[in-house]
C-alpha cells in the first residue's frame, strides 16, 4: 500500500493591517499591499498661502497619516503659524474640524476643508489667533 501525504502552506500573503481598506483576514504574511484612504494625501506639498489680510506665504506642507487611524491625516507645518491640525478624509476631500493649537504666545483656532486632484492640493480655512480672524487658501503640488 502506498501512502501519499500532501502538505499545504498556510502562509497566505496579503494586507494584514486591520486599518487598511484592503485588509485580508486570511493573510498571514503582510506583502506591503495595504491601501489607506489617506494615501492620496500623504506627502510633501510646496504651495502658497493667500489670506484676506493681504498676506502671502510660501509653505512646505507635509501631510502624514495619523497613527492608529484609517481616515485621519496630520497637516504638518501648516499656515503662517506652523501648526499641525488633523483632518478627516472622505474620498478626495477632507475636513479640518474646529481645533485649537498653540503657536508662540497665541492659541490659534482653525477649521476648513480641502481637496486633492492628481498632485494638486487646495485647502480653504479660517484661522483665529488673538483678536484677528483670517480667511485663507492654500494651493500646493506634490
Amino acid at each position: 500500500m502506498l501512502l501519499l501525504i500532501l502538505t499545504t502552506s498556510c502562509n497566505k500573503e496579503g494586507c494584514t493591517d486591520t486599518l487598511a481598506e484592503n485588509f485580508d483576514n486570511k493573510a498571514k504574511n503582510d506583502d506591503g499591499s495595504c491601501q489607506f484612504l489617506t494615501d492620496n494625501f500623504t506627502g510633501s506639498f510646496l504651495g502658497n498661502e493667500t489670506c484676506d489680510d493681504n498676506s502671502n506665504a510660501t509653505i512646505q506642507l507635509v501631510i502624514s497619516r495619523q497613527s492608529g487611524t484609517r481616515d485621519k491625516v496630520i497637516l504638518n507645518n501648516f499656515t503662517r503659524y506652523s501648526i499641525a491640525p488633523t483632518a478627516i478624509i472622505t474620498g478626495n476631500n477632507f475636513v479640518i474640524e474646529n481645533q485649537t493649537h498653540p503657536s508662540g504666545f497665541l492659541n490659534v483656532n482653525i477649521n476648513g476643508n480641502g481637496t486633492i486632484s492628481d498632485n494638486t492640493l487646495t485647502i480653504n480655512y479660517i484661522t483665529n489667533g488673538g483678536d484677528e480672524t483670517i480667511e485663507c487658501s492654500y494651493n500646493g503640488t506634490k
